[in-house]
């Protein structure tokens, strides 16, 4: 997406309560009329992606 309002957001927290930092990065993937879809991935400091497990609330 080349409009800077969906450029990636980054976060850094401690998601698991393992005591270490997980980045999370939440990427822009679709915008539309009252939608706006996104991914998220988070990664350790060793740069392994964590699965994350969706949830649609409704």
């Amino acid at each position: 997406m080349g409009n800077p309002s969906f450029y990636p957001e980054i976060a850094l927290g401690n998601l698991d309560g393992k005591g270490e930092d997980e980045f999370v990065l939440i990427l822009t993937t679709g915008t539309g009329t009252g939608v706006h879809e996104s991914e998220v991935h988070v990664l350790t400091r060793e740069m392994a992606e964590i699965p994350v497990v969706a949830s649609r609330s409704g």
